[in-house]
């Protein structure tokens, strides 16, 4: 066997770590671990737990905690929004969703309005004629209000190499044939 630490390894995990901290959940194929991992890490630091007592615990009473803890911090009308979201039937959120967007669709289309009125204003104060008669970043305008941020470099180049990131998957066949002697600064699979 190789002295050498499985290859790319910890680069892997470090790869995988970043991703899991930068990318939005929607672009996450790992949202549920990481969702999970950070609740565990809240509960640690919380209850002054050791991380790997927190895993043994039931998950139930770990969530029930951090969603309490979560709700005690929120005013009024943000647990009303909860309550109502966490209770309402598929055909609702669809509905919802649905008018959440036409919302921002009419906002747009608004502020592309607002924004033609001052550049018409800005145009009969320095003397040019006529309704539109300077025509601004009025499209770019209304489609930065529907278009999601530009995301950062580094956020772009994970989502770039997202795809590339191997899963993580160890298989131990026979626990008692993988003995670690940890010595330096490596790991060497099979030495006594």
């Amino acid at each position: 066997m190789s002295d050498a630490p499985l290859p790319g390894l910890w680069q892997s995990i470090q790869l995988r770590a970043l991703a899991n901290a930068i990318l939005d959940p929607k672009d996450n194929p790992d949202v549920e671990a990481h969702f999970l991992r950070n609740v565990f890490r809240w509960y640690s630091k919380e209850f002054h737990t050791p991380l790997h007592q927190v895993i043994e615990l039931p998950l139930v009473d770990i969530m029930l905690h951090y969603y309490e803890s979560q709700y005690e911090n929120m005013e009024e009308p943000q647990l009303e929004a909860e309550r109502v979201r966490l209770t309402e039937t598929e055909k609702d959120r669809e509905a919802r969703e649905r008018a959440e967007k036409e919302d921002g669709e009419e906002v747009a289309a608004l502020i592309e309005e607002i924004a033609q009125q001052e550049r018409d204003r800005i145009a009969k104060r320095e003397g040019k004629v006529g309704i539109g008669a300077v025509k601004g970043p009025g499209p770019a305008l209304s489609e930065s209000v529907n278009r999601p941020k530009e995301p950062r470099p580094l956020k772009e180049a994970v989502l770039n190499e997202a795809e590339s990131i191997p899963v993580l998957k160890m298989v131990f066949e026979d626990q008692e044939a993988f003995d670690l002697d940890i010595s330096g600064d490596s790991l060497k699979p099979g030495k006594p």
